[in-house]
């Protein structure tokens, strides 16, 4: 079966921060097209999109400034709104398939509007649903099990599909390389993730007592900053955001795309905890880019994907002291387990290969046009 693709992709919004120094000095979509794809996360951009297929066209709306580029070079008004620009793509391009892995950002009307080559509208969903348009698409996706009988009970036609290895890491994995970065971790600290908190707590610790080499880049929020940097710090609310001295000492500000990527390829132990919304299901996107790193993953336990097994591929821990002695281990055998984060590697690139991927969308595609004809 071939397919025309139209697929959303998702830029995180610090990131797109990081990027838009870069962006805003390019005049061409193609060019913005580009820095944006050879920087971000790739383990949800499927195999043509990647590889710059005619059949695919991949576009990243949240930097409005590129949707209004490719406008320009189309003759269309400068007022065209950024919907208008988006529904221009797809119906240019003759897409029959609509993909997004940004679906909280459609409206109910966007999709009533879409053009009559459209056949199926498929969304990628690892959260709760959040507005009124998901019942206009024909699939909702993931890779957890446990969420997706949520959305099927709230009424959605729910499907599996893995993510694929992170082939941005291809750039950077030598088996055979130095890793001077003892301990990683990158996302957010805060209040409302109180697991994770007292885990990066308890490691922050641990890790200033040793001496090793740790790598902690927060995501805050917008009040622990105004808590750390400003006499506000010393009164509630802000009192209640600040963070512990220990994980203050060891912080580096966020990080993301490519950058991180080289660090990861560079680190023997990544610390991962999963947060509550997919229940006991594991695999979320730190555990793709990690293990396809080479890094010893520990992470809380849990179900993992196929392929995935605890002491072969990764690490699990039950608790935060679990979590502790699997550290004590790595730091005092690094080339054991350097071993094993090689194993994991190994087994993304085969079991979860961008073939692998394509080749399950598209047969997914076939049984759901199937169904509606």
């Amino acid at each position: 079966m071939s397919l025309r693709v139209f697929q959303v992709g998702n830029i995180y919004g610090a990131h797109l921060a990081r990027l838009k120094c870069r962006l805003d000095s390019l005049e061409q979509f193609e060019a913005v097209h580009k820095t944006i794809l050879n920087d971000i996360p790739q383990t949800l951009l499927l195999a043509p999109a990647i590889e710059g297929s005619s059949e695919y066209f991949l576009c990243f709306p949240q930097y409005e400034r590129g949707l209004r580029l490719w406008a320009r070079e189309q003759g269309m008004p400068e007022k065209v709104s950024s919907e208008d620009i988006l529904l221009a793509q797809i119906e240019h391009h003759r897409s029959e398939v609509f993909y997004t892995i940004n679906a909280s950002r459609h409206s109910k009307a966007f999709l009533q509007r879409m053009p009559g080559s459209v056949r199926l509208k498929v969304a990628w969903l690892g959260s709760r649903i959040v507005g009124d348009a998901f019942p206009l698409f024909d699939a909702i996706v993931s890779n957890f099990p446990s969420l997706n009988a949520i959305h099927s009970a709230q009424g959605l036609n729910t499907h599996y599909l893995a993510p694929s290895y992170e082939t941005q890491t291809d750039c950077f994995f030598d088996e055979s390389a130095t890793r001077p970065i003892d301990i990683f971790f990158a996302g957010t600290y805060s209040r409302h993730h109180r697991n994770r908190a007292r885990l990066i707590e308890s490691v922050a610790k641990w890790a200033l007592f040793r001496n090793v080499e740790t790598r902690f880049h927060l995501l805050n929020s917008r009040y622990t900053t105004l808590a750390e940097w400003t006499p506000l710090g010393w009164i509630p609310p802000f009192r209640d955001v600040r963070r512990p001295q220990s994980v203050r000492r060891v912080a580096r500000p966020p990080i993301f795309g490519a950058e991180m990527f080289r660090q990861l390829c560079s680190t023997k132990v990544v610390i991962n905890m999963a947060i509550d919304i997919a229940g006991q299901d594991r695999g979320n996107m730190r555990c793709f880019e990690a293990v396809s790193a080479g890094v010893t993953m520990i992470s809380d336990d849990g179900v993992f994907p196929e392929g995935f097994e605890s002491g072969v591929t990764h690490l699990v821990y039950k608790d935060i002291e679990g979590a502790l002695v699997h550290l004590e281990a790595c730091m005092a055998s690094p080339e054991k387990y350097q071993v094993l984060g090689q194993t994991g590697a190994r087994m993304l690139r085969e079991r979860y290969s961008k073939a692998k991927q394509w080749t399950e969308f598209v047969a997914l595609c076939d049984r759901l046009y199937g169904s509606l004809c």
